[in-house]
């Protein structure tokens, strides 16, 4: 990233190489707010192997900015599309990939979005899913049976009855 910043302006708002600031932060929704600002913004992981893809990759995408991704070498299983990030590990060094930013035109990076998803991306969120979905599909199940709301979502109403700890001897059967 130094030697990017050498090459390249970057507004950095994270805690390394910080150059630019945030006075009102809300967390998430605010980073998400200044990532919008930006064509492409820098997707760096803090560890580099396979499947170690985080927030970092997809919140760019989310926001309708061009990631430039370091990180999972097998990083195109995760691409909801071809063409939908610039991927580091393609160029020689910073130069070259600053280089390329400059004469690349960012809307070339948003066509994925109105073609078909990557196969393989698909197949992986399937597997992901799977079995997110039967997880809460046996609680909610449970809850149903148990006639227990299935979300607390906040604090009880007024006079509702606060839900009883489990007992210190109580079992959970698996």
């Amino acid at each position: 990233m130094k030697a990017l910043m050498q090459e390249l302006e970057v507004h950095s708002y994270g805690k390394y190489l910080r150059n630019r600031r945030v006075f009102f932060d809300r967390g998430e929704k605010t980073k998400l707010r200044v990532m919008r600002k930006y064509s492409y913004t820098l997707a760096f992981e803090n560890s580099i192997s396979p499947d170690y893809v985080t927030e970092k990759f997809y919140q760019p995408l989310m926001t309708g900015t061009v990631p430039i991704y370091l990180g999972a070498p097998n990083i195109d299983e995760f691409a909801p599309g071809k063409n939908c990030f610039v991927n580091v590990r393609d160029f020689n060094d910073p130069a070259e990939l600053a280089g390329f930013v400059r004469q690349a035109d960012p809307a070339s990076f948003q066509t994925w979005r109105t073609r078909e998803l990557n196969a393989r991306y698909l197949r992986k969120l399937e597997r992901i899913q799977k079995p997110w979905q039967q997880v809460l599909g046996g609680l909610l199940a449970a809850r149903l049976s148990a006639n227990k709301p299935v979300l607390n979502a906040g604090k009880p109403h007024h006079g509702a009855k606060q839900p009883s700890r489990p007992r210190d001897d109580a079992v959970s059967q698996s």
